[in-house]
């Protein structure tokens, strides 16, 4: 599968989500609890949060001291959204099948809003 994520107005291919990445990945969505807990520092976060954007789309980032936070942070979410995307909308569509199939209401529903969207296109 392939990924792709846009920071700072520019769309980076990822590396793939092997093991070690599904690890990492997995490591920033919590990483604000960790800090939270106590489990490490908000410095080590941002640490960490920088070596994952770094490694992902190594252009885009300044040198650790010039970063603003906030531009790290929502880069690290984008990154991770991107890798979720895929299971979430597959997820998502998993579970509407299973409504629409159980119920004609919710299929009629669905079908409306597909013409409404195709007409304001």
């Amino acid at each position: 599968m392939k990924y792709s994520v846009t920071v700072n107005g520019k769309n980076y291919e990822l590396p793939a989500r092997n093991e070690e990445m599904d690890k990492l990945i997995v490591r920033m969505e919590s990483i604000a609890d960790l800090v939270r807990y106590g489990e490490i520092s908000r410095k080590d976060s941002l640490r960490e949060q920088y070596d994952f954007v770094s490694m992902c789309v190594p252009e885009s980032m300044p040198d650790f001291a010039d970063i603003d936070v906030s531009d790290l942070e929502v880069a690290r979410m984008e990154i991770v959204n991107a890798y979720n995307e895929p299971v979430i909308k597959a997820k998502i569509e998993t579970v509407m099948e299973a409504v629409q199939a159980n119920n004609p209401a919710v299929k009629e529903l669905v079908a409306l809003s597909a013409i409404c969207r195709a007409k304001n296109r």
